[in-house]
Formats: structure tokens, sequence, C-alpha cells
């Protein structure tokens, strides 16, 4: 069984192309630090880990496209759909005591301040 001349072709370029790889990666650590060379390999892990569930994401993705395209239903004319009810629902009125005057100042005093909200007292720092 002869073996074609573009087959014979091909695998010259994929091993020279394999030794070039192999020859550059060896001077290119021989140059580079011990820590660049460990963020180097742990990159390189990093996206070997990363490369098959990218595929599967990917393969999934089309066959989700592919099964789409064939289930695509006949076009129907459009009926037009009832609206829905709008339906607003207010909140309960406040009770007004003494004409509004309850909500200027609800609630306990703080026991932070000692003046109603509407008084301000200042003291000077320095002076008696």
């Amino acid at each position: 069984m002869e073996v074609s001349l573009g087959q014979r072709l091909a695998r010259f370029v994929a091993l020279v192309g394999m030794l070039f790889v192999i020859v550059m990666a060896v001077l290119v650590s021989d140059r580079l630090s011990q820590d660049a060379l460990a963020l180097t390999l742990g990159l390189a892990c990093g996206v070997a880990a990363m490369a098959p569930t990218v595929l599967l994401a990917v393969l999934l993705w089309r066959r989700a496209e592919r099964s789409a395209a064939q289930n695509v239903a006949p076009a129907t004319p459009a009926t037009p759909y009832a609206t829905p009810p709008v339906i607003v629902l207010a909140p309960p009125a406040l009770p007004a005591a003494n004409n509004g005057e309850a909500y200027r100042y609800a609630g306990p005093p703080s026991p932070w301040t000692t003046t109603a909200p509407g008084e301000r007292k200042f003291v000077v720092m320095g002076e008696d």
C-alpha cells in the first residue's frame, strides 16, 4: 500500500512543526525565571482543563440550534390577544391627626439629641 505524495508531505510538515515547537519551548524555558515558568505552566493547565467544557458547551449549543431549526412551526395568522385587566392597588390612607402635625415629628425622641427637630443649638468650642 503506497502513501501518496500529499500524505507524505503533510507528515513531514507536521514533524517539522512539532520539532520547531519543541526547540522553541526549550529555548524559551532556559531564558525564563522559575516564577515565569510556573505562571506559564499554570496558564497552560488552566486552558487545558477548560477546553473540554467549552467544547461540550459548543456541541450542545449547535445541537440545540439544529433541533430548533428542524422544529420550526408553520406560520399561523396572528390572533389578537385580549389585554389583561390592569389592577391598581392604592396604599391605605394615613390617619390625619392634628391636621397632619403628627407626621412632622413621628416617634420618640432619639437618645442622641436633646432638642426638638425644629431647633438647633450650636456650641462654639474654646469659649465658656
